[in-house]
């Protein structure tokens, strides 16, 4: 069973992230759908930013960030390869993977660290910080 479902014999309501969250999404049982990125870039007209990987500007890349880098470089090259793997290993449509790592933003630019501040500053308003 589900995350989702297994929440729901509990609650209500259900907060589902990643892989989860994609499936529920997939199955369309559930009555309210609410995709906290869509929501956010609808309010803010920014996009919302999930995670970040850092590491400090004065010290020189280790080996483990420069294979994120590289990962991510063949990634970029290599979407479909990317979009049959994850449907092998998901059982998820090619066309919804494709989608979806297509909507991804893979670098923090401008207006993801707007929509971090304004994340920041919205957090502040409501005393969640």
């Amino acid at each position: 069973e589900s995350r989702a479902g297994e929440l729901l014999k509990h609650g209500t309501h259900a907060l589902v992230i990643g892989d989860e969250a994609i499936r529920a999404r997939l199955t369309n049982k559930y009555r309210v759908e609410l995709d906290l990125g869509a929501e956010w870039r609808e309010l803010t007209g920014c996009p919302m930013v999930f995670g970040i990987s850092a590491s400090p500007r004065e010290k020189e890349l280790g080996e483990e960030s420069r294979k994120v880098l590289e990962s991510l470089a063949w990634g970029e090259k290599h979407v479909e390869v990317v979009v049959r793997e994850a449907e092998k290993k998901f059982g998820m449509p090619a066309e919804f993977l494709r989608e979806y790592f297509n909507s991804l933003t893979y670098r923090l630019g401008a207006r993801e660290r707007r929509g971090l501040e304004l994340f920041e500053e919205k957090c502040y308003e409501f005393g969640l910080l």
